[in-house]
């Protein structure tokens, strides 16, 4: 599975590093079925390490339907909790942040945030 999970490093939000992906449609389908996972709380916040990928190996129209494919897992996710990103390409923070405002300017009622360091983003994701 391109998605390893943790579920021990803290209390209140699960550690998701993706791994090694080859398509939006493949980490779409990994994402699910972490969702279904017995281990899965929908109360704890997410922390999501993408620093094994360069988002720059993505298209555009990928990201929108990355994106897409999310949106309607939300109602097996939940909705209120804490996003953490951590990447440790600048180049990839300044494009996270574009896709999160782009993101609270439709309406996107969850809390986003990008970080450079997976510790920073444990402590703020609680």
């Amino acid at each position: 599975m391109p998605l390893s999970l943790d579920f021990n490093r803290s209390p209140h939000a699960i550690v998701i590093r993706v791994d090694a992906v080859e398509s939006v449609q493949e980490l779409s389908v990994a994402y699910g079925e972490m969702l279904r996972q017995a281990e899965f709380d929908t109360s704890r916040n997410s922390v999501w390490d993408i620093s094994p990928i360069s988002l720059g190996a993505f298209s555009i129209s990928e990201v929108r339907e990355f994106a897409r494919l999310v949106r309607g897992k939300i109602s097996a996710r939940g909705e209120g909790f804490k996003v953490a990103l951590v990447t440790s390409r600048a180049t990839d923070r300044q494009l996270l942040k574009l896709y999160l405002a782009i993101l609270r300017m439709i309406g996107n009622n969850l809390h986003y945030r990008v970080f450079a360091s997976l510790d920073e983003a444990i402590v703020w994701a609680g």
